[in-house]
């Protein structure tokens, strides 16, 4: 049987760590709006992955602005990991509270610039059908 089986069997299973992420993304969303840090305004949580010792969470979140902004707001999450592993203590029932890793969402990062793509494509499809209106 292999180690990480084994570990997953002894931690509660993946069930356990679904629920804790469930709760450790509740909790840190919540407490994200608390913060009176400007850079994490507009701050979505968008998932949270357990490892499967329940001892580190990886957050995953985005928000808008570019690159610029989001490596913003991971440092800024990333200096409040001790106050946000403290609220997510304060929400969790458990002995151990996992450790918080911030990650930007690169899934949203991908969608939200194809969004941004499209709209474009439709911008300039809508005038060029404008321009050909106009010449017939």
């Amino acid at each position: 049987m292999s180690e990480a089986l084994m570990d997953v069997r002894e931690a509660g299973g993946p069930r356990r760590a679904r629920r804790l992420a469930a709760a450790v993304r509740h909790a840190v969303a919540e407490e994200v709006t608390k913060l009176a840090d400007p850079s994490l305004t507009d701050v979505v949580i968008t998932g949270v992955d357990v490892g499967v010792d329940l001892d580190l969470a990886t957050v995953y979140f985005y928000r808008r602005g570019g690159p610029e902004a989001l490596a913003t707001a991971e440092a800024a999450l990333s200096r409040s990991a001790g106050r946000l592993r403290s609220a997510v203590g304060s929400h969790l029932r458990t002995r151990r509270v996992p450790r918080l890793r911030f990650r930007v969402d690169e899934g949203m990062t991908r969608g939200i610039a194809i969004e941004d793509r499209l709209a474009e494509i439709a911008k300039a499809e809508a005038a060029s059908d404008r321009q050909e209106d106009a010449a017939r």
